[in-house]
């Protein structure tokens, strides 16, 4: 189940324009064996915009669910687990996002072919399924990817892995929708954890200054 995270997270996780862009591949569809790649330029120009808002629920093998909310701005990141936002500084060339040939290859693509054309999220979208390369017991991981017509980002993606899970922790099936730039304000209680964080940075740099020691609580007695 871990090949499907770098498809979610554009390998986030891990989170520009190309000739013969995602726009005109919407008027003029691609050769069949090059729409790996389009997912993957897709996947691209998702981690190279400015913000971007990740919605995304894990289900596990009991059936049990897990909502995870990712947020990245221009210099930071935002992350929600169990109603609890956390945050750290992330520059847009802190992102490290690897070419499209290179995305593709970690998302362990095989074969990608194009459903036809949908709405999603109020969007004009083509609607790709594709299939993952066969684990090493021959399990085949399945996935879904809505790109907005008029953006050439992804606005959805589905995955669903067939295989036994390693354990509890390692969910069956992901989905995860997706914001961009201007469509979406940062929730107060994300702009709270940032609000926390640079507190507690600005005390220890002043708890530094003040040379009582090399870290909180370090001081002599």
């Amino acid at each position: 189940m871990s090949r499907l995270l770098p498809a979610l997270a554009g390998a986030f996780l891990l989170f520009t324009s190309f000739a013969g862009s995602l726009a005109q591949a919407a008027d003029v569809a691609p050769p069949e064996e090059d729409l790996c790649l389009v997912l993957a330029k897709a996947k691209y120009d998702q981690w190279t915009q400015k913000r971007v808002l990740i919605n995304q629920t894990k289900t596990f093998d009991d059936g049990s669910t897990k909502t995870v909310v990712l947020l990245v701005t221009e210099n930071t990141a935002y992350l929600q687990s169990r109603a609890q936002w956390r945050s750290r500084s992330v520059a847009i060339r802190d992102r490290a996002v690897p070419p499209p040939e290179k995305i593709a290859q970690a998302m362990g693509l095989g074969t990608c072919t194009k459903t036809g054309d949908v709405k999603e999220a109020d969007q004009a979208a083509t609607l790709y399924s594709y299939d993952y390369v066969p684990d090493k017991d021959g399990y085949v991981a399945h996935g879904k990817m809505w790109i907005s017509n008029a953006s050439a980002l992804p606005l959805r993606e589905e995955m669903q892995d067939p295989a036994p899970p390693a354990n509890a922790m390692v969910a069956k099936a992901i989905t995860a929708t997706y914001k961009y730039n201007n469509d979406f304000e940062i929730p107060p209680g994300a702009e709270r954890a940032e609000a926390n964080r640079l507190f507690d940075a600005s005390q220890l740099m002043r708890h530094l200054q003040s040379g009582s020691g090399a870290a909180l609580g370090g001081g002599s007695r």
